[in-house]
């Protein structure tokens, strides 16, 4: 009995989600992602790996993802199947696709309310000999999204020194806050100050405002565009 209610919860737990591959074999795992024609899919006996879109016949899953179509169509879907033609049907709340598999340009697993990631870049370069320099760079990107509201940070420090004498010493923060009013439309503020005192340089602030628009924003692409005034002393 105990073995027939573990049995249970572990296929309670399990992903369903199936490829049926045209030479008749089914790969029953987690779908991760589709991208540049290759599905990524994770199997509870193994680790994760990439079959070709082109060797399989349809896809079925209950669960929704984010689908992104070669025609620039994008919505939040689940697979079901296939119809009399072969084709690949997808439904979302309002409607129902009959697609080819090729025509699926991007694939993700919708996204979370709450992202977080960060980035650190640490760079040097030390040359010894006619001449000795110093060259050091740390860059620190931390990127925030709740769930409409897009937050960033961003540092760098740079640093140059040749024979002892430093030739730059530039510190850069800058923060960028857009909010999401109408996906993809969205409201975008910047605030940067900058110092050098190498070149005379005690203190630059730049703030900016305008409207932008999301061309692709994607956890494999991105790419916007703003229109906006700012001021800088």
């Amino acid at each position: 009995m105990l073995a027939f209610v573990i049995s249970l919860l572990s296929s309670m737990t399990a992903y369903g989600d199936v490829l049926v591959l045209k030479n008749g074999d089914r790969i029953t795992g987690k779908i991760k992602r589709i991208w540049d024609n290759e599905i990524t899919i994770e199997p509870d006996y193994s680790d994760e790996f990439k079959v070709k879109v082109q060797a399989v016949e349809h896809i079925d899953s209950d669960r929704n993802f984010d689908i992104y179509l070669t025609g620039g169509k994008t919505l939040l879907a689940k697979f079901d199947g296939a119809d009399s033609e072969g084709k690949q049907i997808i439904k979302s709340v309002d409607e129902e696709l009959a697609i080819r598999l090729e025509q699926l340009f991007e694939l993700d697993e919708p996204e979370k309310d709450f992202q977080w990631e960060a980035n650190i870049d640490l760079s040097a370069t030390i040359d010894k000999g006619n001449t000795d320099s110093l060259d050091s760079k740390l860059r620190v990107d931390t990127k925030i999204q709740y769930p409409d509201h897009r937050h960033r940070v961003e540092l760098t420090f740079y640093r140059e020194e040749q024979d002892g004498v430093t030739n730059k010493e530039q510190d850069l923060y800058r923060y960028s806050y857009d909010w999401l009013f109408n996906d993809p439309w969205f409201l975008a503020t910047q605030l940067t100050y900058e110092r050098d005192p190498i070149i005379d340089l005690d203190s630059r602030i730049i703030g900016s405002v305008g409207v932008g628009l999301d061309i692709w924003n994607t956890p494999r692409r991105g790419l916007s565009v703003q229109l906006g005034a700012g001021l800088q002393t």
